[in-house]
């Protein structure tokens, strides 16, 4: 799965043919048998979380379950082989990678295709499993990276948005316009400048800012490294909303922000463990060491240069 994911995307760019040749001859005609089913249910205590299962298997997994710690992925391996655990988590990764790659572009056909709904109950995802599963701190973080992943290319990157500063209306009737800043946009968050409407904005936007705003301290740590890239991919998001246009409240923009510059300032950087003995060691890290060309510090600047890039 791996590797026909890769074939779907050329140098970031999707290529058509070859991703709907997959939905049609991989997802839709064998992916019965073969993918993982997953769906939301609500436990005992009115929580809800995500669970999966084997094809033509009614015996259900918490995907939380399926959350082994990196050594355990590199390591424990026994002698008969993967734990069905293990198994079951990395077919599930790389099956979501491939929806992701096979959606990559606003891909149509692809994007109808795995939308679960309740009149197509066969399909594979929606948007609040999608939405659950990447904000859920318990799953491994790379699982919830491929959940992002499909935010982005089914639920934000879709329809007819496009960046709102490409076609830009220069003439106007005078009296048809007002002194307060946006107030001509309308009271609906869910429409975009460019008049684009997309129903889970409220969500996304909570669901973004609670992300920023809990991980302003990165890690200059290489075991980390996966949290920084989760955390960038988010941002990734963000910088796709703001560019359709739907941050055109001001309220939000500030809101949002506060933890975007307080994540670029750098004073709540943190080194990698055991690497700072004294307070001495600290203030050389925060002047310099975080700065540096350094394999650990490389997934904290992706961030950061993420974070500029949704400021400008």
């Amino acid at each position: 799965l791996d590797f026909l994911s890769s074939l779907c995307v050329c140098s970031g760019r999707p290529i058509p043919p070859t991703q709907n040749r997959l939905l049609y001859e991989l997802v839709l005609d064998k992916g019965k048998d073969i993918f993982l089913r997953t769906k939301v249910i609500t436990n005992d205590e009115g929580e809800e979380r995500v669970v999966c299962h084997q094809p033509g298997s009614d015996n259900v997994t918490s995907l939380r379950k399926l959350n082994p710690s990196f050594e355990a992925r590199r390591l424990t391996v026994s002698k008969k082989g993967p734990s069905q655990a293990r198994n079951e988590f990395e077919l599930l990764e790389a099956q979501l990678h491939l929806f992701a790659r096979l959606c990559k572009g606003n891909n149509k056909l692809a994007i109808e295709a795995l939308l679960y709904s309740p009149e197509n109950p066969n399909r594979y995802i929606d948007f609040k499993q999608a939405l659950l599963c990447a904000s859920d701190d318990s799953l491994n973080t790379s699982l919830r990276s491929r959940y992002v992943e499909l935010v982005l290319v089914m639920f934000v990157d879709v329809g007819e948005n496009r960046p709102f500063l490409d076609n830009l209306c220069y003439s106007f009737i005078y009296s048809d316009l007002v002194a307060q800043p946006y107030a001509d946009t309308g009271d609906d968050e869910t429409v975009a400048l460019t008049g684009v409407e997309n129903t889970n904005f409220p969500e996304l936007k909570l669901w973004v800012l609670d992300a920023v705003k809990n991980n302003v301290k990165l890690h200059c740590d290489s075991a980390l490294s996966d949290e920084n890239e989760l955390l960038e991919q988010i941002i990734d998001v963000l910088g796709h909303l703001v560019r359709y246009g739907y941050y055109d409240d001001e309220d939000d923009v500030d809101e949002v922000m506060g933890p975007l510059i307080e994540l670029l300032n750098g004073k709540t950087d943190l080194p990698s463990a055991g690497k700072i003995d004294s307070e001495v060691d600290m203030k050389i890290f925060i002047a310099s060491e975080r700065k540096e060309d350094l394999v650990e510090n490389k997934p904290v600047f992706a961030v950061k240069n993420k974070a500029l890039e949704v400021l400008e």
